[in-house]
């Protein structure tokens, strides 16, 4: 039976006519669209590409004043020759003790006197007028004083180098923080906007046959009084110091910025003098 299928399956196959089966594969074949109007090409036209808008800086804004620039070369030289070092402050630890101090046993005094008295505050008492606006004064005045005691050795600058930011040479100082055991704050700012409110004024120097005629004494009684005697001066030459602001200079680091306040008797390179020449004195 399959022998058979086989010889009649070769007679029964349908025959196409050759034009027929052309035209059928001819169609099956996908042909190109013709275009209809001009081809736009994908690549754009040769322009130059968009340029962005540059910020105008600051510096070519407002360009720096010869005199600037000299004090801007002033640093650099000085940073170039290894000497970054320009101040360093002499220890504070009397002051912050004097302020501490003093304004402790103020607020101690003045709430003893606000919370002690409290019979005072009586209106109906037979206590003349005069007694009671004293009294009141006392507790402002002592209020005060401590306040006044406690603010004061704010922003003190423990010490100004030089250092290499965004290679451009600047000054980094360095001011102490009221509280002890507390990292300073740090500013970093050209030298030039180290603005002063005078100038340095160099010591009297001793003559030399004062110094040469000075006895030395080397007794050990001679010096435990002379310590005896230093101890018992520096309490009040620190509360001088701190409520004067003897040996102080007022200096502003920013514009706006709080104050902040140099001591003198500190060390200076060259003695002030590349501070002086680095910075901006305005009188």
């Amino acid at each position: 039976m399959a022998s058979l299928f086989r010889s009649v399956r070769p007679v029964v196959r349908l025959r196409l006519p050759t034009h027929c089966s052309s035209r059928r594969s001819a169609s099956s074949i996908p042909r190109p669209k013709k275009p209809t109007g001009p081809a736009k090409s994908s690549i754009p036209p040769s322009s130059s590409p968009p340029v962005p808008k540059q910020r105008p800086s600051p510096t070519s804004s407002s360009p720096l004043t010869p005199d600037l620039l000299q004090k801007q070369w002033y640093a650099t030289k000085l940073f170039n020759q290894g000497k970054p070092q320009i101040h360093r402050a002499p220890s504070h630890a009397g002051i912050l003790g004097a302020s501490y101090i003093l304004a402790g046993s103020c607020f101690i005094t003045s709430g003893a006197l606000a919370f002690s008295n409290l019979w005072l505050y009586d209106e109906a008492s037979d206590l003349p007028g005069i007694v009671r606006i004293g009294w009141r004064l006392g507790i402002i005045t002592f209020t005060g004083i401590g306040c006044l005691a406690l603010l004061r050795p704010i922003n003190l600058i423990k010490s100004i180098d030089l250092v290499n930011s965004d290679n451009v040479v600047k000054l980094l100082v360095q001011v102490r923080r009221p509280v002890p055991f507390l990292r300073p704050k740090q500013y970093i700012i050209p030298p030039y906007e180290f603005r002063m409110d005078h100038t340095f004024v160099a010591p009297m120097e001793d003559p030399e046959y004062l110094r040469d005629d000075a006895p030395e004494t080397r007794s050990i009684l001679s010096s435990i009084g002379r310590r005896i005697s230093q101890a018992i001066y520096y309490p009040f030459a620190a509360t001088r110091r701190l409520m004067t602001l003897e040996g102080f200079m007022y200096v502003q680091l920013k514009e706006g910025a709080a104050k902040v306040k140099l001591d003198t008797q500190g060390t200076f390179s060259k003695q002030g003098k590349d501070l002086v020449q680095m910075g901006t004195i305005e009188l």
